[in-house]
């Protein structure tokens, strides 16, 4: 019996010996391939480009990322400062480049127990290549949080939830840069832990966290449904073939052009209430003048006729009435509007990362 033991013990004992071999063998192959390998690809020539090349090519490398503005925050829940993008630290013309539209902002939060001190988070944001997310509890009119107002004022893209009129015409009132407005239909959070980490960095490059998808445009949801494979899923509806519906309808509210036809179908689209608004955000501006206007000593019969003209659009802007002038120059000076499919890199495995 002990000498049948002695014999499966060696014989165990000689798998491992062969086992470590084998290893050792392939680690060995790895360490002569990898010195075998050349210098990392290079372009010494870059300095050479012309200024406007080079600014061009350092604005490429940064990447798209999300800021999420939500009315409240703790250290439960807070979302992780978004850092300098990676040529901030290259050299002096990158980071020219890198601060040309983005910079560390403040945003403080007041605290819900009033014997807490009020919480303060800093983020960078690029107002050029960034997109501010916003949450229908934020009170942008009232600068809450605190530095709210400034990020939207100067964001070029803010990604917002479905809601009421009332709520963007408040919105646009304190944007001054706004160029596109991604309104969410659904969202998809992408995790590098669940995920294979080339379809994520495919998704979103090398340190992006945020990509919207325009959900008319069929070209677009082919391309990432593409990268997805078989991690492309409709979060609300499961067997709703998304990319056949983009193709077959006729051109989308939010990318045709925006002619009579156009204004005559906005009132029954989704883009309706955002429309709205936004003609809402222009007669308020306007109504502002004429009161600055009433304050300087204008005559009173030509405050009146403005106020008059500013009620009537504003009834107008309700039920988007495109035989109002106003109204139709309002809507073509609006930003460009999308429905959206958002696909966010999950912070909470921000360690997972590529």
């Amino acid at each position: 019996m002990a000498t049948e033991l002695q014999s499966q013990t060696i014989s165990l004992l000689e798998k491992i010996a062969r086992s470590q071999r084998v290893l050792e063998e392939r680690v060995g192959a790895i360490e002569k391939l990898l010195g075998h390998q050349g210098p990392a690809p290079s372009f010494p020539q870059f300095r050479r480009l012309p200024p406007e090349l080079r600014h061009r090519i350092w604005s490429l490398v940064i990447p798209t990322r999300v800021l999420r503005l939500s009315r409240q925050t703790s250290k439960k829940h807070a979302a992780l400062p978004m850092s300098p993008p990676a040529i901030a630290n290259v050299c002096r013309e990158a980071r020219a480049v890198a601060t040309r539209n983005g910079g560390i902002v403040s945003l403080e939060y007041d605290a819900a127990n009033p014997e807490n001190p009020a919480r303060t988070t800093r983020h960078w944001f690029d107002s050029c290549h960034d997109v501010l997310e916003l949450d229908g509890r934020v009170d942008v009119a009232g600068d809450e949080p605190r530095g709210s107002r400034d990020l939207v004022r100067d964001a070029q893209h803010i990604l917002a939830p479905r809601a009421e009129a009332e709520w963007f015409a408040r919105l646009f009132r304190q944007t001054a840069h706004l160029r596109r407005l991604s309104l969410r239909f659904d969202a998809v959070s992408v995790s590098s832990c669940t995920w294979d980490i080339g379809v994520v960095r495919r998704l979103f490059g090398d340190a992006g966290t945020v990509v919207t998808m325009d959900l008319e445009n069929a070209g677009e949801i082919t391309c990432v449904k593409g990268i997805l494979q078989g991690y492309w899923r409709n979060p609300l509806f499961c067997a709703f073939d998304l990319e056949a519906w983009a193709r077959e309808r006729k051109p989308g509210v939010g990318t045709c052009l925006r002619d009579k036809d156009w204004m005559q179908r906005l009132p029954e689209t989704w883009m309706s209430e955002v429309a709205s608004g936004w003609v809402m955000a222009k007669i308020g501006v306007e109504a502002e003048g004429h009161a600055r206007m009433g304050s300087r000593g204008q005559l009173n019969t030509e405050v009146s006729e403005a106020e008059t003209q500013a009620s009537a659009a504003s009834a107008a802007a309700a039920t988007l009435d495109m035989e109002h002038d106003f109204v139709r120059a309002a809507l073509l000076a609006m930003p460009q509007v999308k429905l959206v499919r958002v696909f966010s890199h999950d912070e909470i495995h921000a360690a997972c990362r590529p």
